[in-house]
C-alpha cells in the first residue's frame, strides 16, 4: 500500500486503499482511514438517507471538510448546512450528528486529533 518510505516519511496511494465499513452497519457508511502517531485522517462516504437518530461525541477534536453532497449537520445543539467546500471544526466532546440531505452521497475528509481507535485494518504510520 505504501508507495514510498524514506527516513520516516511515507507516501500512500489512496486509490489503492480498501474502503472499510463503518462500525455500525445500520448506516452503510464506509471509510478509507490512515492513522499516524498523532492524528487520524479519513475519507468517508455517507449514502443518501444517512441520518443519525442521536448525536454522538468523542474525546478527539475533529475537522470535517465536505467534498461532495450536502449535510444538515447538528453540532452543539445547532444545525449547519454543509455543502462542498465547507469545513466544520468540532471541539472535543461536543455532541454532533451528520444527516445527509438531497439525492447525492456525501464524501468528506475528516481529521481527528488525538488519534481515533479504528480496527486493525487501518493503515498506520
Amino acid at each position: 500500500m505504501w508507495i514510498k518510505e524514506d527516513n520516516g516519511v511515507k507516501v500512500f496511494n489512496l486509490d489503492e486503499a480498501e474502503w472499510e465499513p463503518y462500525s455500525d452497519p445500520q448506516f452503510h457508511m464506509r471509510r478509507k482511514v490512515f492513522t499516524s502517531a498523532n492524528l487520524t485522517w479519513a475519507m468517508s462516504e455517507l449514502p443518501v438517507g444517512t441520518h443519525f437518530e442521536e448525536t454522538h461525541h468523542h474525546p478527539q477534536e475533529q475537522i470535517l471538510h465536505v467534498v461532495q453532497g450536502r449535510m444538515n449537520f447538528e453540532c452543539g445543539g445547532k444545525f449547519y448546512d454543509l455543502t462542498p467546500g465547507r469545513i466544520i471544526v468540532i471541539p472535543s466532546d461536543v455532541p454532533h450528528s451528520p444527516n445527509v440531505v438531497g439525492d447525492e452521497n456525501v464524501i468528506c475528509i475528516e481529521v481527528f486529533t488525538p488519534c481515533r481507535d479504528y480496527p486493525e485494518s487501518v493503515k498506520k504510520a
